[in-house]
């Protein structure tokens, strides 16, 4: 993740495919499914979709399985199936991507109460995380934002993931044109997780919307601007 934002496609490639074959001679199905885990979010954001789905299906297949055998497994197995709803909502293929979410919300609502997966906030409360995402992706802004009401952010457990996740309901805001809620959204978000925001594309996106758009909205615009490196 911290090669993904250093603007060298050239080391994320390296990186992701040598953590992978890493994590493949150790044999060890976790290490697998973290390093999978980070291809596939390469491969997605460099818009290699299909070349996303294999490697999400591949490692799916290979913890199906034994996913039953331990919680880590289970939320490994919930992830991937995660993956592949954001990669199928992102290609505009709603109807999938919601039924991997369903997958993937029963495989998670089986997790211990307190389980947490650092590496990817695999855990109960990822059905909400990732369901505003693919809501935000299909552009389903009343689903997102019900599913945000679902989860305050105060009840996420990584700091990271709780700023990733008001960026992704200021997206949804954005989608409403309610630039207000988008400035107050991303200001918190800089407040509670100021790198996650400055690194992250779409605060970037639209912090630059705030810049041009009214002239009302233009101040916090700046202020966001100053907060995380953009130019005004």
């Amino acid at each position: 993740m911290y090669a993904a934002f250093q603007g060298d496609g050239n080391l994320v490639w390296r990186v992701s495919e040598r953590a992978l074959s890493t994590a493949r001679a150790s044999g060890d199905p976790n290490a697998i499914s973290q390093a999978s885990w980070f291809l596939v979010e390469a491969l997605r954001k460099s818009g290699q979709w299909d070349s996303a789905q294999t490697v999400t299906e591949d490692t799916l297949r290979l913890l199906d399985p034994i996913r039953t055998e331990s919680p880590e497994l289970a939320a490994a197995w919930a992830d991937m199936a995660y993956h592949a709803a954001i990669t199928h909502a992102v290609a505009g293929e709603g109807g999938d991507a919601w039924r991997w979410v369903d997958r993937a919300s029963v495989v998670s609502a089986t997790l211990p109460a307190g389980h947490w997966r650092p590496s990817t906030s695999g855990s109960r409360q990822a059905v909400a995380l990732h369901s505003v995402t693919v809501a935000v992706e299909l552009r389903q802004v009343g689903t997102a934002l019900r599913w945000a009401r679902r989860l305050p952010e105060a009840d996420i457990a990584a700091v990271p993931r709780r700023g990733r996740h008001l960026i992704e309901v200021a997206r949804a805001h954005s989608m409403k044109g309610d630039a207000a809620k988008v400035a107050e959204l991303l200001t918190t978000a800089v407040e509670v997780a100021p790198e996650t925001a400055r690194w992250n594309e779409e605060a970037r996106s639209m912090v630059h919307g705030l810049l041009t758009g009214a002239p009302s909205d233009r101040p916090a615009g700046r202020r966001l601007a100053n907060a995380i490196g953009v130019a005004a």
